[in-house]
């Protein structure tokens, strides 16, 4: 073992050429006979898949944004056990890992904050009014996962308020078995680290019920890193209510980590955190004619439990809980006009801390879209706003606009133009510590967003391409005036502008043999106007610089044995850059599954965040019975 890390570590920045050009020897192999291919054969490669937005669905194809979805099957291939990891690997997506298995979290699109990013449950929102930082607490466990659905680019149209940048809806598998089934999982892995996992469904001619559990735990990599992860998540779809479906989702997960060097300094690394999260929500769809009306009510709560010194809680302790209590209506009518789209939702959000208070306030969201297609249908056109009051804030509206133009079946090319904001959370407003201090007289962040891109599609290669410019004004950040600065600030900046560029492409080059290619490259250059006044900002100024994301899939025995190996390059603006490779063996028989999974084989020293440092080469096993 000695001699196979010796060779890694000494071979870490050739393997990374190597494998580069194997990835690009492999396409220019192929190229001639995929020519031919291309021209004959002008069917899409992906499943035109309908994006679940709150009034107007549209399939992917038709979508005048960039838009990736993460399938089932790219679960199954991707060497990961939680969402956090898989939502590694996709382009433009930054996850910022404190520890390893998604113990904690944050997630930026394009080069944003954890706060300027929705993420949804089957179109539920897990914002929390304390943080983002809660957002990723998610009660839904990767087993659960149907899909992931990613919009790259505002989506306050779409979903509402603090989306400036991008969400992430993440659709839960429905239950579609005529019979009782139970699936069985687990996970093994290095620093004595397992998982757990559960599933049952149970259909029935009124009612279809699935149940999931699991359960993660880890000694941890380093001093004071173990944890304990417990998952549930529960699903019921009612046929029919007086003709009415209904479907109610429940989750819930709870989380007790070491928390070394997570917060404010490194060198604490006696900090302990247990954080609790559930939500429950119902929804249902009425169809009336050409009228539909979405009613849905949810609920999230989160409960935060934070000490300084694990072996001494009483020396200095934070506790924290919240509610988010939501109201929403949706209809959509479809008239020789188009489709007309009209929302409304209201929020009731509720913190009791012993640090920021006792805190509460009422939002009040409006939406109103139309969709109108012309030149026979060829070209489509999105426009609509979004507008919010919030009781501690002044009502804002914010337009938007998407175009689309279809120039061939294989060809697509798209604009957009939008407006967003977000509100401050109540850590920045009120959150005091030896090293951080609130600021009750933040205003909210707004941004304007313009992109423009392509989209090609046929059986062997699929390729999107966008530039994209997003202005942010009043940014919110923590900032200090000089690194000797005792204290963290909250603090409104000046306008900084993300401009990018955004690509994803895949290739089949054997359909027959399995070997499948894909590229994605994120280019980000955020340009300050008006120098902010301020020389260290803790997240929105350490944003994503460049990502470069390869992945090569083959299979070994068709439909048996198959091996995937990804290539990640990651390049922020105040952390070292580094490259990963990671791999995956499966194998699936009739009831069995089984896989091998190799993350970081070079053994990369890397940090995703400025204070935690990753583990390096990391191995592990799992089965799953079905």
């Amino acid at each position: 073992m000695r001699l196979i890390n010796a060779f890694f570590d000494y071979q870490n920045n050739e393997a990374m050429k190597t494998y580069i050009y194997f990835i690009i020897l492999f396409l220019g192999v192929n190229a001639a006979q995929g020519q031919n291919a291309l021209n004959v054969d002008t069917s899409l490669l992906i499943e035109d898949i309908v994006i679940q937005q709150n009034r107007l669905n549209i399939p992917l194809s038709e979508q005048a944004r960039f838009v990736e979805v993460i399938t089932k099957e790219d679960i199954d291939r991707l060497p990961v056990t939680n969402v956090p990891e898989l939502l590694q690997y996709t382009g433009a997506v930054d996850i910022r890992r404190r520890g390893v298995n998604g113990v904690q979290a944050d997630a930026g699109i394009r080069g944003s904050t954890f706060n300027q990013i929705l993420i949804l449950v089957n179109g539920v929102r897990m914002s929390d009014p304390q943080t983002g930082h809660h957002m990723m607490n998610l009660p839904v466990a990767l087993e659960d996962i149907e899909r992931v659905e990613i919009i790259k680019g505002p989506a306050a149209r779409i979903f509402g308020m603090n989306a400036m940048a991008g969400a992430i809806n993440i659709i839960t598998k429905k239950n579609k078995s005529e019979s009782f089934q139970m699936n069985a999982g687990v996970t093994l892995s290095d620093f004595e680290t397992f998982g757990l996992n559960i599933r049952a469904l149970l259909p029935g001619k009124t009612i279809s019920q699935s149940l999931s559990l699991s359960r993660q735990g880890s000694e941890g990599y380093r001093y004071n890193t173990d944890y304990n992860i417990n998952t549930a998540f529960y699903s019921a779809d009612i046929h029919a209510i007086n003709g009415a479906p209904l479907q109610i989702q429940a989750g819930f997960t709870e989380r007790e980590f070491g928390a070394n060097g997570f917060y404010a300094n490194e060198a604490f690394t006696d900090q302990y955190e247990e954080v609790r999260t559930g939500f429950i929500s119902a929804t249902t769809n009425i169809s009336k004619g050409n009228f539909l009306i979405k009613p849905r009510i949810s609920w999230r709560a989160n409960k935060d439990e934070y000490v300084f010194l694990r072996q001494n809680p009483s020396f200095f302790m934070n506790t924290h809980r919240s509610n988010s209590y939501i109201g929403e209506l949706h209809t959509s009518y479809v008239s020789d006009l188009g489709t007309t789209g009209l929302g409304v939702d209201v929020s009731r959000e509720t913190l009791n801390s012993n640090n920021l208070g006792e805190r509460e306030r009422t939002i009040l969201g409006v939406f109103l879209e139309q969709r109108m297609q012309f030149l026979n249908d060829k070209l489509a056109a999105t426009v609509g706003f979004y507008g919010n009051k919030v009781s501690d804030f002044d009502f804002k509206v914010y337009p938007g606009i998407d175009l689309s133009y279809t120039v061939s079946p294989q060809l697509n090319v798209f604009a957009t133009a939008n407006w967003s904001d977000r509100i401050p959370t109540y850590t920045n407003l009120y959150y005091s510590s030896r090293t951080e201090q609130g600021n009750e007289n933040l205003v909210s962040e707004s941004a304007t967003s313009y992109e423009a891109g392509a989209k090609y599609n046929t059986s062997k290669l699929s390729i999107t391409i966008s530039a994209f410019r997003r202005n942010n004004s009043n940014l919110i950040d923590w900032a200090k005036d000089s690194i000797e600065q005792e204290k963290w600030l909250a603090l409104n900046f000046n306008e900084v502008n993300m401009l990018g560029l955004d690509l994803s492409a895949q290739y089949v080059i054997s359909k027959a043999k399995g070997i499948n290619v894909s590229v994605d490259y994120t280019y980000i250059d955020a340009e300050i106007i008006d120098d902010a006044p301020v020389e260290v900002s803790r997240y929105a100024l350490d944003n994503l610089s460049q990502q470069l994301i390869a992945g090569l899939s083959v299979d070994i025995l068709p439909k048996k044995v198959s091996l995937h190996t990804n290539f990640r390059y990651l390049d922020r603006v105040s952390l070292e850059d580094y490259e990963l490779i990671d791999l995956k063996l499966n194998y699936r028989g009739e009831n069995f599954s089984a896989f091998i999974n190799a993350n970081n084989i070079l053994g990369t020293q890397y940090r995703e965040t400025n204070l935690v440092p990753m583990p390096g080469r990391w191995f592990g096993i799992g089965f799953q019975f079905f």
